[in-house]
């Protein structure tokens, strides 16, 4: 499973499940979720921050983010990519 950070409009998002990935979008701001989840219906959407995304320990094959990430902590949110991340996984991030 790949976790994508601020999923946006859903424009990464779909091309990780057009790849064949199954995506888990994290998305705290409502109306933009919505687009997200008309734009790419296959993946799972969360309503919740990229710092605290209630995911379980080493549940994750990849975290992604395409600016996203740019909006959470500095400390908080690497802090939970790295905890939610499978031993060996990939952390992929564009700002």
């Amino acid at each position: 499973m790949v976790v994508d950070i601020g999923s946006g409009h859903g424009d990464g998002v779909t091309a990780l499940v057009t790849e064949g990935y199954t995506v888990t979008a994290i998305e705290p701001t409502a109306r933009i979720r919505a687009i997200g989840q008309r734009n790419a219906p296959n993946a799972t959407w969360i309503d919740t921050l990229g710092e605290a995304t209630g995911l379980e320990d080493a549940s994750v094959d990849a975290v992604t983010s395409t600016f996203g990430s740019m909006f959470c902590d500095p400390t908080t949110g690497p802090a939970e990519w790295a905890r939610i991340l499978r031993p060996g996984g990939e952390l992929v991030m564009t700002a």
